[in-house]
């Protein structure tokens, strides 16, 4: 069955990056469908309203609509030509320009929504040192905004076919290797790469127990372990039933002093993945929210990152 992935697409460097990620990826993953997606620019409020009453406005209005629809469809055809340049069959890709509804990414999370479709792709915009913890308004409302669909971010340009997933044994975790199942199903070749790196206690609860700290981290590195080994073998059978052999699959565990984050981060870059997957959510609904997400999704740079909810 076809993976139908949408892909958020303008005119700028950012977004053909992302149609040569997937240029990239459908020819790893095969049966992928992209649908390219272009959200219109905002009408004026004022010259909607003015043209319920006066037939002039009404006039302008039509033409305004007319000049976006017309320039949306030359940027659609613009990155179907990147696709097919890049060995894409056409008939793998469908575009569609859509009208501005509450926000661009309203508007592409209502339509992935209404067409069920597997991920929303898009780039992101190049920003400064200073500006990348506010990762571009129409991404970081991407992610703050979908309730279900994985949002994947393609920063730069991305290299490597390697792909790290991290997990830490939560619910949010499985649902990033079930994400990945559905994309890879039945694909025999495919390596993954599963990292867990085990927070300080003090990470994990926000408390320093003074002198008693390092029993307690003992323990809890004891028990997240165990919690792993068990995370692990279901993750196994999930891979095989989506017909994925363990062959494929490493793992990875990390006691660093290092927040998890940094940790992610800097196993990617030395082990040069250019795909890292992460649940948006860990153990307690905390562990890849506030200060890890943002660290993660900040700095991935020159890589593609998968955000399943």
């Amino acid at each position: 069955m076809p993976k139908e992935i949408m892909i958020a697409v303008d005119d700028s460097p950012p977004s053909r990056q992302a149609i040569n990620y997937m240029a990239g990826l459908s020819a790893v993953v095969g049966n992928l469908r992209c649908t390219l997606i272009h959200v219109q620019p905002a009408l004026s409020e004022f010259l909607v309203a003015e043209a319920s009453k006066d037939p002039n406005s009404r006039q302008a209005l039509e033409h305004l609509q007319a000049a976006h629809t017309e320039a949306s469809q030359l940027i659609l055809q613009r990155r179907r030509q990147d696709l097919i340049a890049m060995d894409i069959p056409e008939s793998a890709i469908a575009a569609e320009s859509l009208p501005y509804r509450e926000g661009v990414a309203k508007t592409l999370l209502d339509h992935g929504h209404d067409h069920n479709v597997h991920a929303i792709v898009t780039g992101r915009r190049d920003l400064s040192a200073l500006q990348k913890p506010f990762m571009g308004r129409v991404t970081a409302d991407l992610v703050e905004n979908s309730t279900f669909l994985p949002i994947w971010i393609v920063d730069g340009e991305v290299k490597s076919p390697r792909l790290m997933v991290a997990v830490d044994g939560s619910e949010s975790a499985m649902r990033a290797i079930d994400h990945l199942c559905s994309i890879f199903e039945g694909n025999g070749e495919a390596k993954f790469h599963l990292l867990h790196v085990i927070p300080r206690l003090v990470e994990s609860c926000g408390v320093d127990f003074g002198e008693g700290r390092d029993r307690l981290e003992m323990v809890g590195r004891r028990g997240a372990h165990h919690c792993i080994e068990h995370f692990y073998t279901k993750t196994l059978a999930r891979f095989k039933a989506a017909g994925i052999g363990e062959h494929q699959i490493e793992t990875q565990i990390l006691e660093k002093k290092l927040n998890p984050g940094k940790a992610i981060i800097q196993t990617a870059i030395e082990g040069r993945f250019g795909t890292l997957v992460i649940g948006r959510r860990g153990i307690n609904q905390s562990f890849f929210t506030g200060s890890v997400s943002r660290y993660v999704i900040n700095r991935a740079e020159n890589m593609a990152l998968w955000l399943v909810t």
